[in-house]
């Protein structure tokens, strides 16, 4: 546990004094690789990704690949992709890795008048992730991840390196309850990024992990600029897990609420998910499929 600590509290000096501004940065806001879950237990494709710790794998797990796809209506024109892979060394833990890419199309570059001139205007990032998750005692587990983030907006263009660390807590004393805390993307100099993620949810019904409820709420919070707050609720049966609940955003001057809803069928080591989120003005909402698969 100290050699992690010690190991986290170094890359995120060493990061945190090379930090920068990056382009385009705001576009790893969404909720890339999740089917509702709350960001810090994000898990399939997820996994690792908001929270270096959820990317550990469980006893009897060797490889974990899962990949992301999000896509926006036309009027946003957003869309994210993700893929992740996480393999299990008994002597180190988990080790993984997970590359992120995100671009708003058809921004139209225009003079002193609505007509488009040249090509479109990019605006796009990429972030590339590894980490190490490991089990820190019967009921937590840790992570630690570097990250370097990359970026454009037309002819501008920077990167960065960013550190981060994350818990998981899976039961707090008798009850059977989790907790979870993660920095993510944490530069010196991340305005706009989300810098922190945290989630706890406790189970309301059911006796095993066939047949449960949880009830939690997670947060999300973006240095200078804005935050979330989600309280969900999570039913298992057999296996089918449904996800959702309402989302309240506050920043920039304004607050709105939106509706969040995931699908997850697990199946034969593999498990499918779709996702749905409103969005703002009454756009079309934004779909997100994720697929993950756990070989042992």
């Amino acid at each position: 546990m100290s050699r992690l600590a010690l190991g986290a509290l170094i890359l995120m000096w060493a990061t945190m004094a090379a930090g920068q501004r990056v382009p385009a940065r705001d576009l790893i806001a969404q909720p890339l690789g999740l089917t509702g879950e709350a960001a810090a237990l994000g898990g399939g494709a997820a996994s690792g990704f908001w929270n270096p710790a959820t990317a550990l794998l469980a006893d009897g797990e060797r490889m974990r690949i899962a990949a992301a796809a999000l896509n926006s209506p036309i009027e946003l024109a957003f869309a994210a992709q993700l893929v992740h892979v996480a393999f299990a060394f008994p002597a180190v833990g988990t080790v993984s890795a997970s590359v992120a890419h995100a671009a708003v199309n058809d921004l139209v570059r225009t003079d002193t008048d609505p007509q488009s001139i040249g090509g479109d205007i990019p605006y796009l990032t990429t972030l590339v992730s590894a980490g190490v998750a490991r089990r820190l005692s019967a009921h937590v587990a840790g992570g630690v991840a570097l990250r370097w983030h990359w970026g454009r907006a037309d002819a501008a263009r920077s990167s960065a390196l960013a550190a981060d660390a994350g818990v998981v807590i899976d039961r707090v004393t008798r009850v059977d309850a989790r907790v979870a805390l993660s920095s993510f993307m944490l530069t010196a100099n991340a305005a706009n990024a989300p810098v922190l993620v945290a989630a706890t949810d406790v189970r309301v019904a059911g006796h095993d992990s066939v047949r449960t409820v949880r009830a939690g709420v997670s947060y999300a919070r973006q240095r200078g600029a804005r935050a979330e707050w989600y309280p969900y609720a999570d039913a298992r049966y057999s296996r089918l897990s449904v996800r959702g609940g309402p989302v309240y955003s506050v920043g920039y001057g304004a607050s709105e609420w939106r509706f969040r809803l995931g699908l997850a069928l697990q199946q034969a080591g593999y498990s499918i998910g779709i996702a749905r989120e409103d969005n703002a003005g009454g756009l079309s909402p934004t779909y997100q499929l994720t697929v993950a698969n756990i070989r042992r």
